[in-house]
C-alpha cells in the first residue's frame, strides 16, 4: 500500500484517475483506523498517516487526522497524526491554536508531546511556544512529557540564561530521575562555555539520590571537560566512593560509569592501571569488578 501510494504520487494527472485515488485513500485511512492497538508500528503508522496528509491535503484529511487523535492511546496513531497534520497544514491558520491546545491539554501524553516538538521547531518565535514549553517541563503531570519539554528548551534556546535557571530547577527538584538526567545533559550541551556548570555538575555527581541521574551527570563530566585538570581526579574519587548498592537486579552504578569514562578518555594516564587493579580486587559490586578485570586485561 506505501508502494502503491508512492506511485500514485508520480502520477501528473491525478483527477484522471479519480476513482483509483478514492480507492487508495480509503484502503490507507482503513489500516490507519484498524482498532488494534499494536497494528502498526511506530515507523509505519508514520508513514501511512504522512502519505494521506501529503497526497490528500484536504480540509475533509485534515479533520480526519484529527478524529485519530481519538485512536486507542496505546497506539502509534495519534501522535503520528499530528506531525502529518503539522506536515500537511504547517500555513493553515487553524493549526498553531490547535498544537497549542494539544500540548497542554489533550489526554495522551504522546500528542502532547508530538504537539510540544512540532511547536519548539516550527513555532520558536511565536511568544507563546516559549512559555508552554517552560509550564510543561515544570508542571505536566507525566514525566516522559516533561522530559520532551527540557529537551525542546535545550534545543531551541540554547545559551538563554532564563532557560539555564529553568533547566536548573528541573535537574535539580523534579521528582523524576529521567527528567532530572535529560535537564543535566541539556545543560552540559548547551551551557558549556558557563563557568558555573562544570561545580554545578560535580554537585549533582556527588549528591542526587538516583544513581541514574549521578551517573548522567559524570557522562556529561568526562564528555565536556575531560581536558580540566582536575576532572581524572574527580572521575577517580567517583570510582571509588559513590554510595551505589544494588536494590535490584537492574541498575546504573555511578562507580562503573566513572570507571568506563578513565577507560574511555583517558587510556594512557599513569594511574589508570593502579586504579583498574583496586576496584577489581576491591568494589563491591561484581559487575564492577568484572569490568575492572576485563578492562585491566586490555590494556596490560
Amino acid at each position: 500500500m506505501l508502494l502503491a501510494a508512492d506511485c500514485f504520487a508520480e502520477v501528473r494527472n491525478r483527477a484522471a484517475i479519480s476513482s483509483t485515488s478514492t480507492h487508495l485513500l480509503e484502503t490507507l485511512q482503513r489500516e490507519v483506523e484498524k482498532e488494534h492497538p499494536y497494528y502498526l508500528n511506530s515507523e509505519t503508522a508514520m508513514a501511512l498517516t504522512m502519505r494521506i496528509a501529503t497526497l490528500w491535503g484536504t480540509p475533509e484529511t485534515c479533520s480526519w487526522l484529527k478524529g485519530c487523535l481519538q485512536s486507542d492511546p496505546l497506539s502509534f496513531v495519534p501522535e503520528s497524526c499530528v506531525y502529518a497534520i503539522v506536515q500537511g497544514w504547517k500555513d493553515n491558520p487553524d493549526t498553531l491554536p490547535w498544537l497549542k491546545t494539544r500540548a497542554q491539554t489533550d489526554e495522551d501524553e504522546y500528542v502532547r508531546c508530538a504537539a510540544m516538538q512540532a511547536l519548539g521547531q516550527g513555532w520558536k518565535d511565536d511568544p507563546e511556544t516559549l512559555s508552554i514549553l517552560k509550564t510543561r517541563a515544570q508542571i505536566d503531570k507525566n514525566e516522559i512529557v516533561r522530559h520532551v519539554a527540557v529537551q525542546a528548551l535545550s534545543q531551541g534556546w540554547k545559551g538563554d540564561p532564563n532557560i539555564l535557571l529553568i533547566l536548573k530547577t528541573c535537574a535539580q527538584i523534579n521528582e523524576d530521575e529521567d527528567v532530572r538526567s535529560a535537564a543535566i545533559q541539556a545543560l552540559a550541551q548547551g551551557w558549556k562555555d558557563n563557568s558555573n556548570i562544570l561545580p554545578w555538575l560535580k554537585t549533582c555527581a556527588q549528591t542526587d539520590k538516583s544513581e541514574f541521574v549521578r551517573s548522567a551527570a559524570i557522562q556529561a563530566l568526562a564528555q565536556g571537560w575531560k581536558d580540566e585538570p582536575e576532572v581524572f581526579e574527580f572521575l577517580s574519587n567517583c570510582t571509588q566512593h559513590d554510595p551505589f548498592e544494588h536494590k535490584y537486579f537492574l541498575g546504573t552504578n555511578p562507580r562503573q560509569t566513572a570507571l568506563e569514562a578513565i577507560v574511555n578518555y583517558y587510556p594512557t594516564h599513569p594511574q589508570v592501571l593502579e586504579l583498574l587493579s583496586d576496584r577489581a580486587q576491591n568494589d563491591p559490586d561484581e559487575q564492577v569488578r568484572e569490568f575492572a578485570t576485563q578492562q585491566l586485561a586490555e590494556l596490560q
